[in-house]
């Protein structure tokens, strides 16, 4: 007879929507992870920031974005206070074209960026102004990066050349 009154509350449960099965599934969704919808377009590039505090991504929807690490609850009912590593989204930068690589100088205080028009763009990291634009390939640059000592910017192009 317990039996029989166990398998009726399930079924009941289950018609109310209620099972096991969704409490799991509902207490993975109180934890929002906006890594999985971070941007619109093919995220292109990754770039940590030199403090340790996040990073920056860029993307073929034409923006760079930044990012805070955060840790969250992994689970709200958990009463161990295990918590989750994730990050929030703090800034976007929009941008004129898509986004092929994104670079921090060493020093943080500026940021770099290789667009779809063939340019290299810096701009200040801490205000996001612009500052510079770098020309000279034919093609985009797919990669770039900045020397240790904050001086120096390299990049790769499509066109086969290193600037």
């Amino acid at each position: 007879p317990e039996d029989d009154d166990k398998k009726k509350k399930k079924k009941k449960k289950g018609e109310e929507g209620e099972s096991d099965e969704g409490d799991e599934e509902k207490q993975k969704a109180d934890v929002f992870d906006p890594l999985k919808s971070a941007h619109e377009g093919p995220v292109w590039g990754i770039c940590a920031i030199p403090d340790e505090s996040g990073f920056v991504t860029c993307s073929g929807d034409k923006t760079i974005k930044f990012w805070e690490w955060t840790l969250v609850a992994a689970n709200r009912k958990d009463k161990n206070g295990l918590k989750k590593l994730t990050a929030t989204h703090s800034k976007t930068l929009q941008m004129a074209d898509d986004v092929l690589s994104v670079c921090i100088t060493p020093n943080g205080k500026l940021l770099s960026a290789s667009l779809l028009d063939n340019t290299l763009k810096v701009f200040f990291a801490d205000t996001l102004k612009f500052s510079l634009s770098l020309y000279g390939h034919r093609l985009p640059a797919l990669c770039h990066d900045v020397s240790s000592d904050s001086v120096l910017l390299a990049s790769a192009g499509q066109d086969k050349n290193i600037r």
